[in-house]
């Protein structure tokens, strides 16, 4: 297994304004690694995500991947968008770079993979919370990450 870590954030900082998000957050993630993050509203973590996967800047510090390595990254929630899942499976895959044709065959097999109807003319707006989730986590495996990186609405913990 490679030693070197496939998403590396050293003493990472963020601000939104005059208040400080994240301070100094170091985050070393492993190939086949699965990391839990925990903590109370508002203490960073859905920022923390955006950080690793790419998605805001950093404020202070570094964030490096392995070369040629793909991170995925789903949030807390999908909008009820007016469009189906096939239409924004297929948006979102053509804007990554996906190519036609394996971009139809790979959201056929989710569909099937994740029991939702194929080429069905509800739109998004009509989903269910848990279709919405669905759709969602389908978009981010579209390409077969390297990391995905999961908002906390996939997984709740009980106290």
């Amino acid at each position: 297994m490679n030693q070197s870590p496939l998403l590396l954030l050293r003493d990472v900082g963020k601000r939104y304004g005059d208040r400080d998000i994240l301070s100094s957050v170091s985050l070393r993630l492993q190939e086949g690694e699965i990391v839990f993050i925990r903590g109370g509203n508002g203490s960073g973590k859905s920022t923390l995500l955006k950080l690793a996967a790419g998605l805001v800047p950093l404020d202070s510090g570094t964030r490096s991947i392995q070369p040629s390595k793909m991170i995925s990254y789903t949030p807390d929630r999908l909008p009820k968008l007016k469009m189906t899942s096939d239409e924004y499976l297929t948006h979102m895959g053509r804007i990554s770079g996906m190519n036609k044709q394996p971009l139809q065959d790979r959201i056929k097999e989710l569909h099937e993979w994740f029991d939702l109807p194929y080429r069905s003319k509800t739109h998004l707006s009509h989903y269910s919370k848990g279709m919405l989730q669905k759709t969602n986590l389908m978009q981010a495996i579209l390409r077969q990450p390297d990391l995905l990186l999961l908002d906390e609405h996939f997984l709740r913990t009980r106290r």
